[in-house]
């Protein structure tokens, strides 16, 4: 469970009640263009991005489920073929040599774009593959349109973002089951 800044500390008690115990809180992260320099990252030499079909969703799903090191079944549920084939929806997948390495989701809403599950697995980390696309999916949402791109960031992930340019609005605490 994630909880804004200012919520009700009523939530927090609930969480304990309900055996909850606080992880690693969340900055929600936005940027706006101009965005200079977001093509050269884009345009890592080594990697090849392209969106994914709505029934290639298992391509997203697997990748993603390997970066966070969770069962593909957590994503299965969220990122289904008739998902991405709604309007906004949208799945990316980076591949060195043909081989897929990073993936990434986009929700494009009115003038928002939402960048969700940016995953490597971790023999392909720092390489510069999630930051390159990363950077693809935000291009691609202020090129339909939107222009504010927002994110939530892991520890992992926070300097990433901040190179790219995305700043933190606030941090959100999380609740989980142990």
């Amino acid at each position: 469970m994630q909880v804004r800044p200012g919520c009700a500390t009523s939530i927090a008690e609930v969480a304990k009640l309900r055996g909850m115990v606080e992880d690693e809180p969340v900055p929600l992260m936005a940027m706006q263009p101009p965005i200079e320099r977001l093509q050269k990252i884009a345009n890592h030499p080594r990697l090849s991005i392209r969106r994914l079909n709505p029934e290639e969703a298992t391509i997203h799903t697997a990748i993603a489920a390997a970066g966070f090191g969770v069962p593909p079944e957590l994503f299965e549920a969220m990122v289904t073929p008739a998902l991405l084939a709604r309007p906004g929806y949208r799945a990316y997948v980076g591949t060195v040599d043909g081989r897929p390495v990073t993936t990434a989701f986009g929700f494009i809403s009115g003038d928002h774009v939402g960048i969700f599950d940016v995953a490597t697995p971790p023999d392909h980390r720092a390489r510069g593959y999630g930051a390159a696309l990363t950077a693809h999916v935000v291009l691609d949402g202020f090129n339909a349109g939107a222009s504010v791109a927002y994110l939530q960031s892991s520890p992992m992930g926070l300097r990433v973002y901040e190179r790219l340019g995305f700043q933190t609005l606030e941090t959100w605490s999380v609740w989980i089951t142990p």
